[in-house]
């Protein structure tokens, strides 16, 4: 009816035709060749909701989807209709739309079932501050924070690296973090409360191989905002130095991540350079998912 739209809806009488067309609306009549010529002007709508009569109406169209459309009609054995009864009365208690987002993710997560996902709405996004990290365990010891282990980057990947194991940057596991730009470590609080919004910035370490600032050196480093992937790479190493103990060196050990792009090019990475052995263990534990992993 209207060549090239990027969406639609039906009235509900059935008399007009709602159509989008690069982020334009306008109502045509329900016949060939209608023209977008009169714009609606959404800039200036407005609408009253009733956030609670809101809610419970998306937890009742989300049970009612997953009841009409999931692919086992025994919904894995879950009596649905009594999920909808027990977690419909926790909506009435929700107060943020994060709230609701929870208990639809709790109602979904009862039928046990793979990408069944909830997400979306009018969720608050309100100011973050990042914790600086450094890639490092740390312990209370002599009244200070001592650096307990400083976890390695990946020279061959960019992503992965260790602020403290940079060249030239003179700290070592045993050393003492005692203040960062200037103001000492609290050791009421936990060491990363001294990095409060510093995230992926330059801040000055001041360390000494000893719980005190007499003879202390000062180090400039650059933070993460996340250390999961540096973390995940010393758990992967420490899993292929058990297999390879425990198999003197015969198998191999790789670990996939995923079934995307990052699962494939570590699994291709990791199984280049163990051609040699005699055979191989593939850990998918906490496989985030990805594509269909036949090409695996």
């Amino acid at each position: 009816m209207v060549a090239d739209a990027d969406a639609f809806e039906i009235a509900a009488g059935g008399d007009k035709i709602l159509v989008v067309k690069k982020k334009t609306f306008a109502l045509v009549d329900p016949k060939p060749d209608q023209k977008m010529e009169k714009k609606l002007a959404t800039g200036t709508l407005e609408m009253t909701v009733d956030p609670a009569a809101e809610w419970r109406q998306i937890f009742t169209d989300a049970w009612r989807f997953e009841r009409d459309f999931f692919y086992d009609p025994g919904m894995h054995g879950v009596n649905w209709n009594e999920m909808r009864t027990r977690y419909g009365a926790l909506v009435d208690a929700c107060v943020t739309r994060d709230d609701v987002n929870f208990v639809l993710g709790e109602l979904i997560a009862e039928l046990n079932s793979s990408h069944t996902y909830r997400g979306g709405g009018d969720v608050e996004h309100g100011a973050k501050r990042g914790v600086g990290l450094l890639g490092a365990d740390y312990a209370l010891e002599n009244g200070a924070y001592r650096i307990k282990k400083i976890y390695q980057g990946a020279p061959w990947d960019v992503d992965v690296r260790s602020p403290l194991a940079e060249p030239g940057t003179k700290v070592s596991e045993g050393d003492y973090l005692l203040a960062v730009d200037g103001v000492p470590l609290d050791t009421h609080q936990d060491p990363w409360a001294a990095f409060d919004g510093l995230a992926g910035k330059d801040v000055m370490l001041t360390v000494n191989d000893k719980p005190a600032m007499a003879g202390a050196r000062q180090v400039l480093v650059k933070t993460l905002d996340s250390e999961v992937r540096l973390r995940n790479l010393a758990w992967i190493n420490a899993n292929r130095m058990k297999v390879e103990k425990a198999t003197g060196g015969r198998i191999g050990y790789i670990y996939v991540p995923d079934t995307g792009r990052d699962g494939q090019d570590e699994l291709y990475r990791q199984f280049m350079g163990q051609l040699g052995k005699d055979g191989l263990v593939v850990d998918e534990r906490f496989n985030s998912g990805g594509q269909i992993p036949d090409r695996f």
